[in-house]
């Protein structure tokens, strides 16, 4: 249910901060995961429109393996460009994603996207707050929430990293608070015109966002 209210909230700011409906218009769910937005974007978008990447290569086994109908790619950890060259996109999302990039691996998600986000186009993403470290048990049993929320207070971004192998130095992966004021003052390529929460999921706001 929780993506089903993602989809819905993201159809709406589309025509609420573009003023066009999402009716065909080139789509890009970024860090598709196994295909489950994919399948309700659907309704929206065919699927010559309709495409998805992910860095992990099992990801893409598995959307072939459910017989999702888009055209998946395998991304970069550390993005400098998206696997789709030229292609411009309306409409760009990513749903539970940003809540587990490192600082690194997030700026270059973003970068890489401004590269393929149609003028006229929208990016949403969800984020956490800095409750969250509040409300994850291992966190909690760790007594790490009050650093971490501290860390979130202080620049804006807390991140603690999973237990993964480095990408070129960098620990991509892990657990992640961000804050609105901290994408407006170091994402300057793109501007927040709005957020929305979800109700399901009190742990992420989505946040929408228009090319500078």
């Amino acid at each position: 249910m929780c993506v089903r209210a993602f989809v819905r909230s993201v159809r709406e700011g589309f025509h609420l901060y573009t003023g066009r409906p999402l009716n065909g218009e080139p789509v890009l769910d970024y860090g598709c995961g196994w295909g489950r937005l994919l399948r309700l974007m659907l309704a929206v978008t065919g699927p010559e429109n309709l495409f998805g990447c992910d860095p992990w290569d099992k990801s893409l086994e598995a959307c072939d393996g459910n017989h999702v109908r888009a055209n998946i790619a395998l991304s970069d950890y550390l993005p400098t460009d998206l696997p789709f060259p030229g292609k411009k996109f309306s409409l760009i999302y990513a749903f539970s994603v940003f809540t587990h990039l490192s600082e690194r691996a997030a700026t270059a998600a973003l970068s890489a996207c401004r590269k393929h986000i149609a003028d006229d186009g929208m990016m949403a993403i969800t984020v956490r707050p800095a409750a969250y470290w509040d409300c994850d048990p291992a966190v909690v049993a760790a007594r790490k929430s009050a650093a971490l929320k501290l860390e979130h207070e202080r620049k804006g971004l807390a991140f603690l990293p999973h237990d993964r192998e480095a990408i070129d130095g960098d620990i991509t992966y892990g657990d992640a608070s961000l804050s609105i004021e901290f994408i407006e003052r170091r994402w300057r390529d793109w501007k927040v015109v709005g957020t929305d929460r979800l109700l399901l999921d009190k742990m992420q706001t989505i946040v929408f966002l228009t090319p500078r």
